[in-house]
């Protein structure tokens, strides 16, 4: 018995489940910045050229490092939750993986 092909709108279902995750993580009244964070104290987390690790890595961040400013919010292929950031200190831009962000609630006026 021949397989049925796949829903068409399969892809889609599932790009936006992993779209809905990721707006979940963001604070409800929105961010303005926070920080990087991760179990290691004194770890490098990298700062991407984009929403995912198939992105070159074009600096790296500390745990503890104050973000600014929250620029964007993206979904990669793999469907992993990733923040566009502005890194105070250093002035850099650039994407990092959700779980490496810590955010700050307050108003989100540029998402």
């Amino acid at each position: 018995m021949p397989l049925a092909p796949k829903a068409a709108n399969a892809d889609l279902s599932d790009k936006q489940a992993a779209e809905e995750r990721c707006v979940s993580f963001l604070p409800g009244t929105g961010s303005t910045g926070g920080f990087l964070t991760g179990r290691d104290l004194g770890s490098r987390i990298n700062v991407r050229a984009g929403a995912g690790t198939h992105h070159l890595v074009r600096h790296q961040g500390r745990i503890g490092d104050e973000i600014d400013q929250l620029l964007d919010w993206g979904v990669a292929p793999d469907g992993s939750c990733w923040f566009k950031v502005r890194l105070t200190r250093s002035g850099i831009v650039g994407w990092v993986r959700s779980d490496f962000v810590e955010l700050i609630p307050g108003p989100l006026d540029n998402l």
